[in-house]
């Protein structure tokens, strides 16, 4: 999907409210977050469940604060390190590759110094 910048097959996973529509998964993965940040160890559950609440605050928060979760492009499908780099950063070590730190830095000198935040970024 990163590759040919298309968005992941869609399958009901996550209960979400109807106005969300098809969630653009293919713009996470290009801002290097990974599928880890919002669906949890996923590669651990022997049945996928819904491990966020998925709300707009919560979406928004991640947004805001966009270093918690960018581990960059190349790296967001590689659970196992994505795991233990975001708890290494969790815990307060800055760890961020050069690639994600390109990124961060990109959207906080950007003109609102967060990730998207307009309603159509996401409600499509």
């Amino acid at each position: 999907a990163y590759a040919a910048d298309e968005s992941i097959p869609w399958r009901r996973v996550h209960k979400l409210p109807d106005y969300v529509g098809n969630f653009p998964h293919h713009m996470h993965l290009k801002a290097g977050v990974s599928c880890y940040s919002c669906h949890g160890q996923v590669r651990g559950m022997p049945v996928v469940f819904q491990a966020e609440g998925l709300g707009m605050g919560w979406c928004l928060d991640c947004h805001r604060n966009v270093e918690k979760n960018i581990v960059g492009p190349s790296k967001v499908t590689d659970l196992v390190w994505v795991e233990d780099h975001l708890a290494e950063r969790a815990a307060g070590k800055d760890n961020a590759t050069p690639e994600a730190q390109q990124i961060i830095d990109r959207i906080k000198n950007g003109p609102d110094g967060t990730g998207p935040q307009n309603c159509g970024a996401c409600h499509q």
